[in-house]
């Protein structure tokens, strides 16, 4: 066993030589980054991981190198500005580390962190960098490295290293980044991180609307039907006119068959905007739904009237006088007329399909992708009204759309 004792303590020697020797680099600021790499190396080894004389060199040698940066920025001399960030959060990482092993009890059974406090007050200096660093890597469309900034910026408030910091501190930005944490989440589909960070996120008052969107699309994701409607039910009342909570919560219980609660969403929004196009709209299918022809053929004319661009309106004007016109077509079956009759009749249901065929068919040039709406409605009305050129082109068309589908 002498041999290897010996080998043993020749290491620990070159173990301490090199510590030595990386600190005097530190102290010289020279060659920082293979100091990096050379601590990271002896820690590799499972029997120097709590080492904390070599993790305090690490440390240090990455935050001198933030610093070169850092000065590099402000004195607007050559520098990686995403290096400089990703430092920032290399530094919280190692502290964080450090912190687990520091805080390791003593002989006695005792926890007395050394390098606790004066971390937590180095980090405190430069966790700006975090928050700003989260929103550049933004702009940059990297939402991974965004995403991971935001977190470690929020998670300090959890993090025993930062436990003697006043909470009013770490609290500064804390729901902007929130924020910014789930704007990367929905970026990149991830449903679990939009919604890890919702009730810091909730405090951004300025940004409320669309925090409630993410979560709803994050709740739809993952089939939490409970918490989508109640996410779409508040914004509805909160934000009545912002354009994503209100249709889906009518589309909603109309899907569900409760037509009479899609008609009292419908009627409180108009309460706060009686001219509102989307609530209008809304009105449309509601009526539309309820069989209510009339009355939805003269609110859908009106908003064509105003915008000829309303691809929906035209859609609930048409299909209105489409519906009135297969109903009579049901009512003339079960009907027993005279000749002259039956044909007055039919005059009357033409003249319907007539009536539906414009609005119709400028939805679908306002809407050519939603083959499925359009299509079935014009091939019966251009069946009916003897258009032969039109019935072919859309038979044709129909035939198309089923074979792509399947």
């Amino acid at each position: 066993m002498l041999p290897l004792c010996t080998a043993a303590q020749k290491s620990q020697k070159a173990i301490k030589k090199e510590i030595s020797q990386a600190r005097d680099k530190v102290k010289e600021g020279k060659n920082l980054d293979k100091v990096e790499a050379s601590m990271r190396k002896l820690l590799k080894d499972s029997a120097n991981r709590d080492n904390v004389k070599i993790w305090n060199v690490l440390i240090e040698a990455v935050r001198g190198q933030y610093a070169q940066a850092n000065e590099k920025l402000y004195l607007k001399q050559k520098q990686d500005t995403a290096a400089l960030f990703k430092l920032a959060s290399q530094l919280f990482t190692d502290a964080c580390s450090l912190d687990t092993i520091d805080a390791h009890p003593n002989k006695k059974g005792r926890v007395v962190p050394v390098y606790r406090q004066r971390n937590a007050h180095n980090l405190m200096i430069i966790r700006p960098n975090l928050y700003h660093g989260g929103y550049y890597f933004i702009m940059k469309g990297n939402y991974q490295e965004a995403y991971h900034l935001f977190s470690q910026y929020i998670d300090c408030a959890r993090q025993p290293l930062f436990s003697s910091i006043h909470a009013d501190e770490l609290g500064k930005w804390m729901p902007q980044a929130a924020y910014g944490a789930m704007y990367c989440g929905n970026r990149m589909d991830c449903p679990g991180k939009v919604l890890r960070y919702k009730e810091v996120a909730q405090q951004d008052t300025a940004h409320l609307d669309r925090v409630w969107q993410f979560m709803c699309e994050a709740y739809y994701q993952l089939g939490d039907t409970v918490n989508y409607v109640n996410t779409l039910r508040k914004g509805v009342s909160k934000y009545p006119a912002y354009p994503y909570f209100f249709p889906r919560l009518v589309a909603y219980e109309q899907h569900r068959g409760r037509e009479d609660e899609a008609k009292k969403v419908v009627d409180r929004a108009l309460a706060t905007d009686s001219t509102n196009v989307i609530f209008l709209l809304g009105k449309c299918s509601v009526l539309l739904n309820l069989g209510q022809y009339d009355e939805c053929i003269r609110l859908s004319r009106h908003l064509v009237e105003q915008d000829d661009s309303l691809a929906d309106a035209h859609y609930y004007a048409g299909l209105s006088f489409f519906n009135k016109a297969i109903l009579q077509e049901k009512k003339l079956m079960l009907s027993e007329l005279t000749k002259k009759q039956r044909q007055k009749a039919r005059g009357k249901i033409m003249a319907l399909y007539e009536q539906s065929r414009p609005y119709l068919e400028r939805y679908r040039q306002l809407s050519p992708k939603d083959v499925r709406k359009w299509s079935a409605p014009l091939y019966t009305i251009y069946f009916n009204l003897n258009m032969g050129k039109e019935f072919d082109e859309i038979d044709k068309l129909r035939n198309e759309y089923r074979k792509h589908i399947k």
